[in-house]
């Protein structure tokens, strides 16, 4: 089934999907995953909190679970370890999409857990993280929307220096609310 078609899914449906494995293990390591995953459809999340499944940026893996939405983004929960395959290691992962705040805000389901290039960004409110620390910042765009930015400690972004100006930014679209 094509993560489109996943995403789509209503809550407690299981689904099997496979896609490109596109960011860190953002769980505990040793103990959870938390990977993002993307086809040429859209993305979702892969999420499991008892084990961590040892997956790779540039995995492709098929993965069998139940659907949750947790604070309005969509999971995918697999059973156990056995609901995720890694089929292929090494891959190249999907290119980003260049959109704009404003595209992201009109729909934002329509991205959420894809790479996306958001050009021209700026940051106006908010502090760099020093490292080994997470911090959410507010940007703009030529749009002159505004959107979060959260830069996760896992990601080594926040080792270094604070873009000055505007710069290109490529990230997973995220979502974490009370919906």
């Amino acid at each position: 089934m094509p993560i489109y078609e996943v995403r789509n899914t209503q809550e407690g449906e299981t689904v099997t999907t496979a896609g490109f494995v596109t960011t860190p293990n953002y769980g505990t390591a040793g103990s959870t995953t938390e990977h993002g995953l993307q086809d040429a459809t859209a993305g979702v999340l892969i999420y499991h909190y008892s084990f961590d499944a040892g997956l790779l940026v540039g995995d492709y893996i098929q993965v069998t679970g139940e659907i949750d939405i947790y604070n309005g983004k969509t999971e995918i929960v697999p059973t156990d370890e056995s609901g995720i395959i890694v089929i292929s290691s090494g891959n190249v992962i999907p290119a980003s999409q260049t959109v704009s705040i404003s595209e992201i805000l009109v729909f934002p389901e329509s991205f959420e857990s894809e790479i996306i290039t958001i050009q021209t960004a700026t940051i106006v409110d908010g502090d760099w993280p020093s490292e080994g620390n997470n911090s959410n910042l507010t940007i703009s765009d030529i749009s002159d929307a505004t959107i979060t930015m959260r830069v996760d400690k896992d990601t080594d972004v926040d080792e270094g220096s604070e873009p000055l100006g505007t710069f290109n930014l490529t990230g997973i679209v995220g979502q974490y609310d009370s919906s």
